[in-house]
């Protein structure tokens, strides 16, 4: 069973399946599956992303964040101390500081650099919000604000700082529209509504 899908090049796709990840490449006319170099992962991928380097991220149930490295084959932890459990990751994002974001069951979380020596991560939330919300995707606005979506509404953290959006805040109609249009115009999934 397929869980995601990262696209590497026109020619080579990563995929995380219930049990580890494999490398679709065509070569010529033909595709053809293989495992990355190194020892084999045993667990589900539940999310894929790249970094500015070019580096791909792996969240996987049991063993959270790690880094694949083909070249040197396996993966490289990251997060050792991480208050993120990996089989709650839904979704993740690099924002333009190759900080990594993800939306889990219990929060929003963002990395330190990737490209630093100890990475860590943090909750994001807004003024007064109660920590550990739910959030079910994360995304990277046009402007550089990430957007989490989840069952209490719509959260932006950029320049003017982090701010939930609900259906009980008078911007909630406007944001709500702003964002399902851009990220329509994304091909990507609508947010369900919340109460």
């Amino acid at each position: 069973m397929v869980w995601s899908i990262l696209e590497e090049s026109s020619s080579r796709y990563w995929i995380g399946t219930v049990r580890g990840f494999s490398i679709l490449e065509r070569t010529g006319n033909e595709w053809k599956i293989r495992q990355p170099r190194g020892p084999a992962h045993p667990y589900r991928i539940l999310v894929l992303v790249r970094d500015h380097q070019g580096r791909i991220w792996v969240a996987s149930a049991k063993a959270g964040f790690e880094r694949a490295d083909e070249r040197q084959g396996g993966l490289r932890r990251i997060g050792e101390s991480t208050p993120i459990r990996a089989e709650s990751v839904s979704s993740a994002v690099i924002d333009s500081e190759n900080r990594l974001w993800a939306a889990t069951k219990k929060g929003l979380y963002r990395s330190t650099p990737l490209d630093g020596a100890k990475v860590r991560f943090e909750e994001v939330r807004a003024p007064g919000e109660a920590p550990g919300r739910r959030w079910w995707t994360v995304a990277l606005g046009p402007d550089g604000t990430i957007w989490a979506g989840g069952k209490d509404g719509l959260l932006a953290c950029g320049r003017g700082g982090v701010r939930l959006y609900t259906r009980r805040t008078a911007c909630w109609t406007t944001m709500s529209t702003r964002f399902c249009r851009w990220r329509a115009r994304c091909w990507w999934p609508t947010i369900p509504a919340v109460g």
